[in-house]
């Protein structure tokens, strides 16, 4: 019998120690501005530094006060967020957390988020054990009430507003009341990328969610993410960028707070919270002067709440909620020139190459080379799409490289050539190397600088459509050396579309200039 009084001693211990653990953090004060759901530093996790778990508000003794819920099993939900800047981080943390009134602010999120310019992806797992609550709708009912430590703080703030008592009172109470608390454990694994990798990678996964913009920061043109769409799209759930760290808040033995609900200070100084004034006034804890002055002190208390973010300098959450910007700049520029000696060329109507282009002359055509593979942070990769460039160097990830010979003339050959030029052979004949690629459709708009006008070559029988620009397609035709039989091999790998035959080359250049600009600036080949 000793025996089994002492293991039902030890189970009802075991109970109230559960129950206590329960209600620990309901009725208690939050800050709201230091408040995470995502734990204490952005890259550790644990219990919300928003939560005062020592300062209670609320009495909860009475019977009837507190509702729970409690599993036995492990329900398990999963989720995914991306935040890019405070304001997507505040919306992602509401979720944790239920709120009338302030906003959050987390410094170092945005100072992440909107100076670094980093994404974080984050996948969740949550396991829900149970929730408590406290029956505010039995408040007025059962007399529910304030614990004597919130009323003997509350009675000394003056009836009028005191900017600073208030917000000392704030800082120590904070500036909200847990209402209902879901009790559990997660675990966040959090990756992050940069902006730059992130924009290619929404533009790779899913192009349609990705559009050309205006300036930005300095730059002539910028790349927009529309968030909303991403967020519907299947390649949200998509993993990118590399590891960062694991955040856990609880554990399956010692659950933590993993959702919040809270209501604003001033929602507790209410009559109906203050039916028992008596008890207070006869143990001393207020005087009858401090209460009648209680209306007063809730319009200060509501006050200091909307006052108390400015009052801290506690920034802003900048941040983009439906687009996210990123500026263009040319992908991975040095001048030269290229002549050579033809005795037939023609060339389309429209042509506004820089050079020099005479009908049965020679053609001096110009061209821009990148010579660093980086000029910026903003720089992305060639986009996917149907294209040639000119080829210096290695091609750009996802080009495949090819070339182009012609046969100049042997009689009165004026060939020349200066500055950095195209990878290729210029001598008295000519063979000049590209960088092309398939991997899209032309009719698919790829994204390219758009404040000032270039030119790509045709890779197939249409020119590569580009967001936010005109396109005119122009052509070259030019004969070779005339031979009766000639065994020189003209063209290898993947080079621009020839149209010409045995002995004439035709190439088509496809003119870009900005869709709210006239098409008579001079263009400089890509």
């Amino acid at each position: 019998p000793f025996n089994l009084w002492t293991a039902l001693a030890l189970a009802l211990t075991l109970t109230f120690a559960a129950a206590d653990e329960s209600t620990k953090f309901l009725g208690v004060g939050y800050n709201l501005l230091t408040g995470n759901p995502d734990g204490g530093l952005i890259s550790r996790g644990g219990i919300d530094p928003g939560l005062l778990y020592t300062r209670k508000i609320l009495d909860l003794s009475p019977p009837h006060a507190v509702q729970s819920e409690s599993r036995q099993s492990c329900a398990r939900t999963r989720q995914t967020s991306v935040f890019y800047g405070g304001k997507s981080y505040q919306n992602k943390l509401r979720r944790g957390v239920s709120v009338g009134g302030l906003l959050y602010m987390f410094e170092q999120a945005r100072e992440q988020t909107t100076n670094e310019r980093k994404v974080f992806h984050d996948d969740q797992l949550t396991c829900n054990l149970g929730r408590v609550r406290f029956a505010e709708e039995l408040a007025h009912a059962y007399s529910f009430g304030v614990t004597d430590n919130f009323a003997a703080d509350i009675c000394k703030l003056p009836s009028f507003y005191d900017k600073h008592k208030y917000m000392t009172f704030l800082d120590e109470w904070g500036t909200h009341v847990t209402l209902e608390v879901e009790l559990g454990y997660k675990n966040i694994t959090r990756h992050e990328s940069s902006l730059t990798q992130f924009v290619e990678h929404v533009s790779q996964s899913s192009g349609t969610d990705v559009s050309a913009g205006g300036s930005y920061m300095g730059f002539g043109a910028s790349l927009q993410v529309n968030f909303d769409d991403f967020q519907s799209s299947s390649s949200f759930q998509t993993q990118f960028g590399s590891y960062q760290t694991t955040l856990t808040t609880g554990t399956p033995s010692l659950p933590e707070p993993i959702g919040l609900s809270v209501q604003p200070m001033d929602h507790f100084l209410r009559d109906v919270y203050w039916q028992n004034t008596t008890l207070f006034t006869a143990s001393g804890v207020c005087v009858p002067s401090d209460l009648a002055s209680l209306s007063s002190v809730r319009i200060n208390m509501a006050r200091a709440v909307a006052d108390y973010a400015a009052y801290k300098m506690a920034p802003k959450p900048l941040g983009w909620t439906l687009s996210l910007s990123l500026s263009l700049t040319l992908p991975l520029s040095l001048s030269l020139y290229i002549s050579f000696s033809l005795s037939l060329f023609y060339h389309s109507h429209y042509i506004v190459f820089t050079g020099q282009f005479a009908v049965d002359d020679n053609i001096e055509t110009h061209y821009c080379i990148k010579g660093q593979d980086q000029a910026t942070e903003f720089d992305l990769d060639w986009p996917k799409g149907d294209y040639c460039i000119a080829k210096y160097g290695p091609c750009p990830r996802g080009f495949m490289q090819g070339w182009l010979y012609w046969d100049d003339e042997d009689i009165s050959n004026a060939n020349d050539h200066g500055g950095y030029l195209p990878d290729g052979v210029y001598n008295s004949n000519t063979k000049m190397e590209y960088c092309c690629r398939n991997d899209s459709l032309p009719t698919i708009p790829i994204s390219l600088p758009t404040d000032s006008p270039f030119y790509l070559l045709r890779h197939s029988r249409t020119c590569q459509r580009v967001q936010g620009m005109n396109t005119v397609d122009e052509f070259v035709y030019w004969d070779e050396q005339y031979v009766l039989i000639s065994y020189d091999v003209k063209s290898g790998g993947f080079h621009p579309f020839d149209d010409g035959d045995a002995h004439n080359h035709k190439l088509h250049f496809c003119y870009y200039y900005p869709l709210a600009r006239s098409s008579g600036s001079d263009g400089i080949i890509g």
